[in-house]
């Protein structure tokens, strides 16, 4: 897809950038490992796809947090 249309990684806000708002909304959305499913406002969250929001997100939406 035309990288304009694709949405950046860990922005759950929708306004093109990995800020505090994202990370506020990372945390609100944690479960812990195998404490899935998540909710459907928290699929942002879950970088790799397994349905909870766990360390291995975390390490991914940190990684996304300081790119920018």
């Amino acid at each position: 897809c035309d990288t304009a249309e694709c949405p950046l990684a860990g922005d759950c806000d929708g306004d093109h950038d990995v800020d505090l708002t994202d990370l506020s909304h990372f945390m609100g959305c944690f479960t812990g490992a195998d404490h899935g499913p998540i909710r459907p406002e928290c699929w942002c969250a879950d970088f790799d796809l397994d349905g909870d929001v766990d360390k291995v997100d975390w390490k991914s939406f940190h990684m996304a947090y300081h790119r920018q």
